[in-house]
């Protein structure tokens, strides 16, 4: 065997060059994992704007009824699917306590309840999981705000989709965004 063929076998890496590969291994595995999590991070951020975007247009054009506030004292604020799809929130302020006792009455009946536009599809009373308050004052004060939380029949209502609002005595709120 020549020199020049000796000179051209491939060596193993120096002691040295393996201990310094040894020690900045668990800095690059870090600078990766760093970079990583600040992409997943930032497309997070990002689809949460996006998501808060589209809740801000669909409230300012959140559809309102004066004769619903007028009869039943209370003004819709919201229909929000939650859950992964599996529960309809809706939201609704008290405006005339003396005239939202009725909602408040612990009858289901008294409740609204949901027909999808489009499919028909409808979330009843009988679906009702929760029907609470979000601050501490007493019950039917002007102002306080409400959440009804009904199981979401058959995915009746769609986050993007649109929804009538059906009281009652069958006044009605229609094309209601659902977000």
């Amino acid at each position: 065997m020549s020199v020049d063929a000796i000179r051209d076998i491939p060596r193993s890496p120096s002691p040295r060059s393996r201990r310094l590969l040894r020690l900045l291994t668990p800095f690059i595995v870090f600078g990766i994992v760093l970079i990583a999590v600040i992409g997943v991070r930032t497309v997070v951020a990002d689809r949460q704007a996006s998501d808060q975007a589209t809740t801000a247009a669909a409230a300012k054009t959140f559809p309102t009824s004066p004769t619903i506030e007028d009869r039943w004292g209370i003004r819709f604020t919201a229909v929000n699917v939650l859950a992964d799809g599996g529960v309809v929130e809706v939201r609704y302020i008290v405006l005339d306590p003396a005239k939202a006792g009725r909602i408040h009455s612990g009858k289901l009946s008294d409740l609204p309840y949901i027909r999808a536009d489009g499919s028909g599809k409808e979330v009843h009373s009988y679906s009702l999981m929760f029907h609470v308050h979000f601050d501490h004052t007493p019950t039917n004060v002007d102002g306080r705000a409400y959440s009804i939380v009904f199981g979401n029949s058959d995915g009746a209502a769609q986050m993007g989709g649109t929804v009538a609002l059906i009281l009652a005595d069958g006044l009605r709120l229609e094309h209601v965004p659902v977000t």
